[in-house]
Formats: C-alpha cells, sequence, structure tokens
C-alpha cells in the first residue's frame, strides 16, 4: 500500500464532487458503469471560470460499503480520514442535515474514525453550480453542524474544518470578504481555517511557468492574505492548506507529473512551514496530473512528487529553524531548515535537515554558518532522469524504482566531507542531514 509510506496525514474524501454527494448506506450500482457520466475529477473544465459543472448538476450515492472502504484504507495506511459533506442540500435558506444524520449514524455505529469538512470552495458556487450560499448563513450551517457531531460521542472531539474557500488574490477581495463574513459566526467552532491554493491554470501553464521565482513568491503573498484576516479579527485559529497543487482543474500535462513540478512542491512544504502553515493536504494521491501515483498500463508508479515527499516524511521534522541566504531567498535557489525527523537521526545526537530547490540551469555551491559541531553530513541529491519533463527521478545518481510488492528501494544518503561546501547540479532538489548540529530551536523537539 503506497499510502503508507506518507503517513503520518490526512486522508481527505473531498473536492468539487463533494456538494453532490448523498449517503445513501444499501446503495447499488445499477448497471454497467458508463464513463460517459463520470464527475469530472474534482471538478475539471469547471474548475475554470466561466464554465458551469454541467455534468455535476446532478447528485450521485455513496453506498456506506464504499465509506467503509475509504476509511479502512486511511487506518491501513496510518492516516485520518477527513470526510466532506455536502453544503448544497438546503432546506430554503438553511442547511438540511438530514443526510448527514443518516451518515453519522451510520458511521457512528460503524466505528469509523472521521474528521468533517462542509461544502468545497463555497466562493465559487456560482459559477460551478449557478447557486449561492451567503458566508453568514454558511457559517450558521458549521455552528449547526459542530453541535450536531456534539451529539455523537465518537464525533464530539473530531476536527471540524472549514470554509475551503478559492486561493484568495490581491485584485478579487470577495474571496477574502467572504472568508471574514463567514469566520465572523464560525470562528469558535473551528478547529482550523481551510483554504485551497494552486499557482497556474493547468489548460494556459507552460515550462517557464514552473521555472519562474513569480510563480512560487505568489504563495507568499497568498498566506499573507489570510494571515491578515486572522489577524483583523484577533484569531489564533491554526490555518492550513485544505487542497493544493501545481495547477487547477487537473494539473498541467506533462508538466504537474514530472520531475519539473517538484520544485513547486518542495518549496510548497518549506514556504507553508516557515509561515506557519502546520498541515498541507495535497490534491491528489490518484487521479488527474497532479497525483502523487499514477496508473501506467495498469501498475500504480510513483511520480517524481511521491519521492520527493517519502524524503521530506523521513528527513525534515516540524520544528522550523531560521535560515538567511546572502543573496535573495526569493530568488531561483530556494534554501530551507529544520529539525532533522527524530528517526532520521543518529543514537544521541541532535541535528537539523537543510533542503532545497536550484531552478538555474547551472550549479550552485553553498557555503554554511552558524553549524556547531557537526559530525557528519548525509547528502540526497534528485534529478530528473531524462530532464525536467521526466517521469523517473534520480537520487544521488541511481533511478528510483518501486521494488516487487510494491516495496521502497534503500533510497541511502551519499555522505559529504565535512570540509567541502553544499552543491547542487542545475534544475536540482536536495536534501542534507547535518548530524550533531546545535541548533537552539531543536533542543525540545529531538
Amino acid at each position: 500500500m503506497l499510502g503508507t509510506y506518507l503517513s503520518p496525514g490526512y486522508l481527505r474524501v473531498g473536492g468539487t464532487a463533494a456538494d453532490r454527494l448523498i449517503f445513501v448506506e444499501n446503495h447499488v450500482q445499477d448497471g454497467k458503469f458508463d464513463e460517459s457520466e463520470a464527475l469530472p475529477l474534482d471538478g475539471g473544465s469547471c474548475a475554470y471560470e466561466g464554465e458551469m459543472c454541467t455534468k455535476q448538476q446532478r447528485f450521485f450515492n455513496m453506498s456506506g460499503e464504499t465509506l467503509t472502504e475509504l476509511h479502512n484504507y486511511a487506518k491501513m495506511a496510518g492516516m485520518d480520514m477527513i470526510f466532506d459533506l455536502n453544503a448544497l442540500l438546503r432546506k430554503g435558506k438553511d442547511w438540511d442535515d438530514t443526510n448527514a444524520k443518516e451518515l453519522l449514524d451510520y458511521a457512528s455505529k460503524q466505528e469509523l474514525k472521521l474528521h468533517w469538512q462542509l461544502g468545497n470552495e463555497p466562493n465559487a458556487y456560482r459559477h460551478k453550480f449557478d447557486t449561492f450560499v451567503e458566508a453568514s448563513q454558511l457559517g450558521e450551517d458549521f455552528v449547526n453542524l459542530r453541535e450536531l457531531l456534539n451529539q455523537y460521542p465518537r464525533y464530539s472531539r473530531s476536527f471540524l474544518l472549514g470554509p475551503d474557500i478559492t486561493r484568495p488574490r490581491p485584485l478579487k477581495l470577495a474571496d477574502l470578504d467572504y472568508l471574514r463574513e463567514f469566520l465572523r459566526t464560525a470562528a469558535p467552532r473551528l478547529n482550523a481555517v481551510t483554504w485551497h491554493q494552486y499557482y497556474l491554470n493547468g489548460r494556459e501553464a507552460t515550462l517557464q511557468d514552473f521555472l519562474n521565482v513569480e510563480t512560487y513568491n505568489v504563495l507568499y503573498e497568498q498566506i499573507g492574505l489570510v494571515k491578515n484576516v486572522m489577524k483583523s479579527m484577533a484569531l489564533g485559529t491554526p490555518v492550513w492548506l485544505g487542497e493544493t497543487g501545481t495547477a487547477f482543474g487537473g494539473g498541467a500535462a506533462e508538466l504537474s507529473d514530472r520531475f519539473v513540478g517538484s520544485f513547486l512542491w518542495l518549496d510548497k512544504l518549506g514556504v507553508a512551514a516557515s509561515e506557519g502553515i502546520k498541515v498541507v493536504i495535497r490534491q491528489s494521491l490518484f487521479g488527474g496530473h497532479y497525483g502523487l501515483i499514477r496508473n501506467d498500463h495498469g501498475s500504480l508508479v510513483p511520480n517524481p512528487d511521491f519521492w520527493v515527499s517519502i524524503l521530506y516524511k523521513r528527513l525534515v521534522g516540524t520544528g522550523v529553524v531560521g535560515v538567511t541566504l546572502l543573496k535573495d531567498f526569493k530568488g531561483p535557489v530556494r534554501i530551507y531548515c529544520h529539525c532533522t525527523e527524530p528517526s532520521a537521526l543518529h543514537p544521541g545526537l541532535g541535528g537539523v535537515t537543510i533542503f532545497g530547490i536550484n531552478l538555474l540551469s547551472d550549479a550552485i555551491e553553498l557555503s554554511l554558518q552558524g553549524t556547531h559541531n557537526v559530525s557528519s553530513v548525509d547528502r540526497y541529491i534528485l534529478q530528473g532522469e531524462t530532464g525536467l519533463q521526466s517521469q523517473h527521478v534520480l537520487l544521488n545518481g541511481e533511478k528510483l524504482e518501486l521494488l516487487a510488492n510494491f516495496r521502497l528501494p534503500p533510497m541511502a544518503a551519499q555522505p559529504m566531507d565535512l570540509n567541502s561546501p553544499i552543491s547542487m547540479p542545475e534544475h536540482s532538489i536536495g536534501f542534507w542531514v547535518l548530524h550533531g548540529a546545535q541548533v537552539p530551536a531543536c533542543q525540545n523537539t529531538q
């Protein structure tokens, strides 16, 4: 099970189709599945403004069996499942919780561990479904959902996350106004404030967009806009990226699922952590051009971002260590530093993990200052096997491929000479574990 290698974490069952879902415990699919009637992946073309979700005007059913299977997959993978309830089941202006109660009754009876959302990108309902739910009303709906969850002992302490608005944009203040109005009512009931972020339009994105530092820097601006709303309302609720990828609309073909897409992915993890975003939920595990895993002639095969995610999970801890580059830290060489994940440390030693990307077509070297008592350095350099648009990745010159029975390859480090500077080849990703490094920020995390 490939998802196991990404745990611990959350498996979110949500997206555009969540607002078309009806839970029917004993539902049985009638007849042969007609692919022409399939719901588009996470909205598909209707992710683009001006295009209605025509296929998604109808509702579809999810059975209790399917819900249980999804939960069991998450449990076996070592993840907690987040389930996105349908916010467009309305009774007048109010949310109709009848179907949610049926789902909660079943889930509680089956002892399913679940966290909850209500609706997906509600500020975009008008262009997706030709309808609208006022932000203040959605806030009231969340208050009602929290009260409903509290009636179930199993879910009285489960997370309630929302509102999952689309990416904020400086010239589209209505998105931030929607968030602000929603929070005025719902904030006390939320465990985390969630919003969605994509850098690019999947139909229009180019290779140069994936290498342009301006593409990368937009995330700082977007996080800042959300943080300003939280600050203006004196809210200390955690902020999560509830859904995110390189490009909306299913991703960008031959870019989101290639090595060049991994630059944006790793940089996003570094930026989010440095800006206090505690959870980043990747779109998607499987499916579309932005999936971590693809179907290759009937076999499940990791895309480049999968391998980056594995190294990040293995090597990078939660403690953020400040790092300063003598040159512009928002330029084409982007470096981050965290406390090392404890399981990756040598016995009895602390350490820090430096990671980053080199978007340049030239190799670069970095000299470190402010690190003390380093006993050894492990180096991990990732490159595309055949270039930026390769679907295969080299780790320290060795091709990464799954072994039999979906086992991971060794993914061994390359020891570095302590007297050598950190070097990065052109168009590469790097991780360096500095064993023995003593950093005050890491004393309580290792």
